[in-house]
């Protein structure tokens, strides 16, 4: 993936990385100016790092094993890579332990950056060739999963960052071990003369690797692999919300977790209020960030207050979305609003009957009415109808 450079002024001082692969080559990054490089690869399971400038002494930085560990960085497991160059020294720690790996290295961060790679560099770009220039052995590509990309401290959005991206899957990465062994058998998927074929059945946003194997009378031959990648999909596998709570009468708290087989990138969540009075939904789409790999929370405002919702989830990617079963979960109670003013229903020359409608809005059960007139109390209770008696005749009351 190349990542965009454009608010980079200068190179970095400071870079980390967090992978996991079991393949024994690979890129892990480039950063590059139109005369300096910062080059981090694997080549035959050893940790490369190369510091390259016209003007600078070079320095490459080679490490064979964890220090304190009987391990590889390609062990299948996950690993942070830390590099930092400082007071004329080039500094390297593995999983925050320093390689004692330090080499004088006449460093300045006023060398313009020009591009950032990540897990690859492409053969027809202008970092490849600048590599070349140097005589730096170039590995292919990438095989694992990057979490976690730093430069002096901030850390970069590998999705939205991204300007170019190749064989990339952006569907998150699990805590788990990655498997450590590579499968060595393949499926016939087609047996004929036709040139091309159609292979069905396959799952969303997945890389598939494929050969062709050509023979006759004398023999076969077969080509080399290459991958084919499928559209993302319709999320799967979404539970009902883990948690939904009336946090008062207008806002309702939901929390849940991704789906488990996101196919695709997860672009949105839409959470969703089915009244059961009327029917009517009242929906918020939250927008999905990097770190949302456990569980999730929103909030669901401009609800009714006491009145019983449907609450679901929607994962959405760029090509389909799935809604998730619902939870169930009544508002808490508000104060009532448009209250009614009273009107009178009967009268006579010494008392009156005073009634009152319910409020408009009544946001739960009405326990008490309060009926005062000229500013004194005169009636308090559950009824809509009050008598008031004993008043002088020809003379205005106000309620």
């Amino acid at each position: 993936s190349q990542l965009d450079a454009t608010d980079i002024d200068t190179m970095f001082s400071e870079i980390s990385i967090s992978f996991l692969t079991d393949w024994s080559s690979g890129v892990l990054f480039l950063t590059y100016g139109s005369s300096s490089i910062q080059l981090l690869q694997i080549a035959d399971g050893e940790l490369e790092l190369y510091l390259f400038s016209d003007s600078q002494d070079s320095v490459v930085l080679v490490v064979t094993t964890l220090a304190s560990e009987e391990s590889s960085v390609t062990d299948g497991q996950w690993h942070t890579v830390d590099i930092q160059m400082e007071s004329g020294k080039a500094l390297l720690w593995i999983n925050d332990i320093s390689q004692g790996a330090e080499e004088t290295f006449t460093y300045t961060d006023d060398t313009e950056c020009d591009g950032v790679y990540i897990g690859g560099v492409p053969t027809d770009s202008d970092a490849y060739t600048l590599l070349s220039s140097y005589n730096i052995t170039i590995q292919e590509g990438f095989g694992g999963l990057i979490k976690a990309f730093s430069v002096d401290s901030v850390e970069m959005d590998l999705t939205s960052s991204t300007l170019i991206a190749e064989n990339v899957n952006y569907d998150g990465c699990p805590d788990d071990v990655y498997p450590t062994e590579t499968p060595t058998e393949a499926a016939t998927v087609y047996s004929g003369n036709d040139l091309s074929f159609n292979n069905t059945g396959l799952y969303s946003y997945s890389g598939y690797l494929y050969q062709v194997t050509a023979a006759n009378d004398a023999g076969s031959t077969s080509s080399g692999w290459v991958i084919g990648l499928t559209d993302e999909g319709d999320p799967s596998e979404l539970s009902a919300p883990e948690t939904v709570t009336a946090l008062s009468g207008f806002v309702i708290e939901v929390e849940w977790q991704p789906p488990n087989i996101s196919n695709g990138v997860i672009q949105s969540y839409t959470l969703s209020a089915y009244s059961y009075a009327d029917d009517s939904v009242i929906s918020l789409m939250v927008e999905a960030a990097d770190d949302w790999l456990d569980s999730i929370s929103g909030n669901i405002t401009d609800v009714e207050p006491n009145t019983q919702y449907n609450v679901t989830v929607t994962a959405s990617t760029s090509m389909g979305s799935t809604e998730s079963d619902p939870v169930s979960v009544t508002t808490l109670d508000a104060a009532p609003e448009d209250t009614q003013p009273p009107y009178i229903e009967d009268l006579s020359s010494t008392w009156f009957s005073v009634a009152w409608s319910e409020p408009l809005k009544p946001n739960g059960l009405i326990i008490l009415y309060n009926v005062s007139s000229d500013g004194e109390l005169v009636y308090s209770g559950t009824d809509q109808l009050f008598n008031y008696t004993d008043l002088d005749s020809y003379t205005e009351y106000s309620m």
